[in-house]
């Protein structure tokens, strides 16, 4: 599962306390449900919502700035939308408010005309950005995030899973491989002190097929 670049012989005097076992995953790191993707729950309403949404973000000044649809989720209990926007030329993937609010503004006038005043008015409609932890669809955006440290969930066999907080090194279109990530998380856990050479130089082979999540890490 991972192999050492580094000289096995330099700093055998310190334990790595990250890596007493590599089935521990590190502590507190779990995932919730991250609300990627399309889910219209088969309501005749988020069809419709789906449609102009699409609409709306394939207008000039939506495409010039990048703006894309990453989530669209019906609420049918609630009679509530939520639309997550994601912006392709930002190190995040984050909106700003105003685009997201004109999109908003956009969405609903289209919304209003393809439904009808009443049934739009009765929908609750959340417009938000993915979220600084957002999901990374690999390999497909591992190039565009490969700058920030991601949390990855993968199996290590049928049984058992593993949590880390790496960085990207390489992949291709079956393997990804990654280093251990620098982060505060890392620091606490090896008692305050960075990451050694030996754990820097640590590398992870993740085949693609055992990955069962990617999101960015924010470090903190």
């Amino acid at each position: 599962m991972y192999y050492d670049e580094g000289d096995q012989g330099e700093e055998d005097e310190e334990e790595d306390l990250l890596f007493d076992d590599v089935d521990d995953t590190l502590g507190g790191l779990f995932f919730e449900d991250d609300g990627a993707g399309v889910d219209t729950a088969g309501e005749h309403w988020a069809e419709r919502a789906l449609t102009e949404a699409q609409t709306v973000l394939g207008g000039s000044k939506f495409v010039e700035k990048g703006i894309t649809l990453f989530a669209l989720k019906a609420v049918p209990s609630a009679k509530r939308l939520e639309i997550r926007l994601d912006k392709l030329n930002d190190q995040f993937g984050s909106p700003t408010l105003d685009e997201m609010e004109e999109f908003a503004r956009e969405f609903n006038a289209k919304f209003e005309v393809a439904v009808g005043e009443e049934e739009a008015g009765s929908v609750e409609l959340e417009v938000s950005s993915p979220g600084a932890e957002r999901v990374v669809s690999v390999p497909e955006e591992l190039d565009r995030f490969k700058e920030i440290p991601m949390k990855v969930e993968f199996m290590i066999d049928e049984n058992r899973t593993d949590v880390r907080v790496f960085n990207i090194v390489t992949w291709d279109t079956q393997n990804t491989t990654w280093a251990l990530a620098d982060t505060k998380q890392h620091k606490r856990e090896n008692k305050g002190r960075p990451l050694t050479r030996k754990q820097r130089d640590l590398r992870f082979d993740v085949p693609l097929d055992t990955i069962k999540k990617v999101k960015l890490y924010l470090d903190a």
